[in-house]
């Protein structure tokens, strides 16, 4: 069994990451990298990486997010597909500043509620599609001849600096404020603020694309948590399968593992978000691969990490799996140049 693993984030070069991994307990994670041959890779988020290995371009994170979306059918070719997520807005120091859907914490209910009023505002120009609390998408009537600013660049950001743009941009600037206007002094804002929850105040437009081009199949079986990963693997014709599910999957020629929770944290050096979710990786992933290929049942592990600023891409084989290799602590790794490591 081949194991390929899309890793973005994993290299954090945040002043303080080394420092809180080695708090950390990852043998997992330790004795894959002791044995590993590294390189550098290149600069890319996760919808690019997890894209590439689809032999898709980076030009459909609406579309490939959308067809994602298990409980929804597929988009079609021909659409045209914008992601119109609910977001916070708040002042801070002076400046208005966005709150992720993450970070707003929705439930389905109040998602639902505050849909009800937005598939009327923007019947004119498209059809406003809910997904879940934290995802929603406009399939346009036309394309927007707008450029728009994706939601993981603005998130904690003041927008002002990052408004539509282009010839477009003035109209939809005039759209979000009708969106804003009409969740402004909804029922179910009110009731967060009286709670002291931040409302969701407004929909963020971003990723306008269409489906281009169909995604190769590159594995036997996909593993991902991302909704962009499970619309390739879905536009491949595969069933993408829950991350967690690899740990007790059967042996299979070759398997992908698509991982985005590392992505966003690292990119906006939040370490101690990042470590958390290295965490949930130690247990769902890095654990199990470590032990199944102890146990001889995979022959090679392919780790490919790229980030915002540079990667690393770790292979690992059984020959490199000798019992007088020890286990890397993490944070030799972050401490070390993006450069390529010879093999030991």
């Amino acid at each position: 069994m081949q194991v390929s693993i899309v890793l973005p984030g994993l290299h954090n070069d945040a002043a303080d990451a080394a420092s809180a991994l080695r708090s950390a307990s990852l043998p997992g994670l330790a004795s894959l990298l002791g044995r590993a041959k590294v390189a550098p890779t290149s600069k890319a988020g996760s919808t690019e990486a997890f894209a590439s290995r689809f032999g898709v371009g980076n030009g459909a994170s609406a579309a490939l997010r959308r067809a994602g979306e298990l409980a929804l059918p597929l988009p079609q070719s021909d659409e045209i597909w914008l992601c119109a997520d609910l977001v916070g807005l708040h002042f801070a120091r002076d400046q208005m500043v966005l709150t992720a859907p993450d970070g707003l914490a929705l439930t389905d209910t109040e998602a639902a509620a505050l849909a009800e009023p937005l598939h009327d505002i923007l019947r004119e120009v498209g059809e406003y599609v809910p997904a879940t609390a934290e995802r929603g998408y406009l399939r346009l009537n036309e394309r927007s001849d707008a450029i728009f600013s994706d939601l993981i660049d603005v998130a904690g950001r003041p927008v002002a600096l990052f408004l539509p743009e282009g010839r477009g941009g003035l109209r939809w600037g005039r759209i979000i404020n009708t969106v804003q206007i009409a969740l402004h002094d909804h029922p179910v804002n009110r009731a967060r603020e009286a709670a002291g929850q931040r409302a969701a105040n407004s929909l963020w437009f971003w990723g306008e694309s269409r489906l281009d081009a169909r995604p190769a199949h590159p594995a036997d079986s996909i593993y991902t948590d991302n909704p962009v990963g499970a619309g390739l693997a879905r536009l491949a014709g595969s069933t993408p399968q829950p991350l967690g599910a690899f740990a007790v999957s059967p042996t299979c020629h070759e398997a992908l593992l698509l991982i985005d929770a590392l992505d966003a944290p690292a990119r906006f050096r939040d370490t101690w978000r990042w470590l958390d979710a290295l965490k949930v990786l130690e247990a769902e992933v890095f654990a199990p691969l470590a032990a199944r290929m102890q146990r001889g049942e995979i022959a090679r592990v392919a780790i490919e990490a790229p980030g915002e600023r540079g990667g690393l891409a770790l292979e690992i084989t059984p020959q490199r799996w000798a019992f007088w290799r020890k286990p890397m602590p993490p944070e030799q790794l972050l401490a070390a140049p993006l450069q390529a490591t010879p093999g030991n």
